[in-house]
């Protein structure tokens, strides 16, 4: 037995896919929200320790895009710089933040003390301790995320 599909039949299908596409491709438009971006700056700041800055305000600002830059940006974008003092046993550093109007914010120093600094090499414990210490810190910058970041 064939089966023959009639030349209306073919059209209502495809008008009934089309419509199924089109309603698809909207839903998907309407779910994808652009994420505020975040840049990072690390200023004469190890590897290791830029690193753990990044994933510790990934956490504080999820719906942020984080980026890592060595450059000026946009005035309408969030900037975070962060600068560190190294001394023999401590690592202190803060943040500087500006969003939108271009001014900097100054956050204060954090110190964690025992760390040997002599060679640069900070663990990676190290690290990501004396990131969420500093984050901590600075309630400033932890309210102008998550004020960007509409919850």
């Amino acid at each position: 037995m064939r089966y023959f599909l009639y030349p209306k039949t073919v059209v209502v299908l495809l008008w009934a896919l089309s419509i199924l596409i089109g309603w698809s491709s909207k839903d998907l438009q309407a779910s994808q929200i652009e994420r505020p971006v975040l840049f990072l700056r690390c200023e004469e700041v190890s590897k290791t320790v830029c690193q753990a800055m990044f994933q510790a305000l990934a956490e504080v600002a999820p719906r942020h895009s984080i980026q890592i830059t060595s450059k000026e940006t946009q005035s309408e974008t969030v900037l975070v710089i962060l600068r560190l003092q190294k001394t023999v046993n401590a690592l202190t550093g803060s943040l500087r933040w500006s969003s939108g109007s271009g001014a900097l914010n100054y956050g204060p120093k954090y110190c964690l003390p025992s760390v040997i600094t002599e060679t640069d090499l900070v663990s990676h414990f190290q690290a990501k301790q004396f990131a969420e210490g500093l984050i901590k810190v600075t309630p400033d910058l932890q309210l102008l995320l998550l004020a960007g970041s509409g919850e």
